[in-house]
């Protein structure tokens, strides 16, 4: 008799189907997944690997199988993907400038970059980026220059803490 057969690839990491195929044959003939495992293989080298459990799948195709006897009820073949992800890492720097303005009418320029980090993490499938916090660092105090007969306007520049959202400063 006529059966049918409905072949699922299922996207686990956004809990959908992502293919889906009914097939047509009569009890006992071999069912075809020719179409889902080319797609399966797609889908694999897209940023998706396959989840753990995948009891329809044989060394990452559909196992071979039979349409079934039981009319009125489909047989479901399903395979399980998951999201694959990449880490990176990425830097930026935070510089405060500090300008001594000396008394003959030169200025003295010191620059204290502290470089921070944090680690990106994409998903293979749909480019999507989370970003971890950055790192936090420090601008270390900084002592004014003396110079004889003259009275700086501050002794030192006060040590700050760094993070994410710190800007630059001059």
């Amino acid at each position: 008799s006529d059966q049918k057969a409905v072949v699922k690839i299922f996207d686990k990491t956004i809990g959908k189907d992502i293919y889906l195929e009914n097939l047509l044959g009569t009890t006992d003939g071999k069912i075809s997944f020719k179409n889902a495992d080319d797609q399966l293989a797609v889908f694999l080298t897209k940023g998706y690997a396959l989840a753990d459990g995948n009891s329809d799948l044989t060394d990452g195709q559909f196992t071979p199988s039979r349409f079934d006897n039981v009319d009125n009820v489909d047989q479901v073949f399903t395979a399980i993907l998951v999201h694959t992800y990449s880490k990176d890492s990425e830097k930026k720097t935070v510089t405060r400038t500090i300008n001594y303005h000396k008394p003959d009418g030169k200025v003295e320029t010191v620059t204290q970059p502290v470089e921070l980090t944090r680690v990106v993490t994409t998903d293979n499938v749909d480019q999507s980026k989370t970003f971890d916090p950055w790192t936090s660092g420090q601008w270390n105090v900084k002592s004014t220059p003396e110079i004889a007969g003259y009275t700086a306007s501050q002794d030192s520049v006060a040590e700050t803490p760094v993070d994410g959202s710190t800007q630059n400063q001059v």
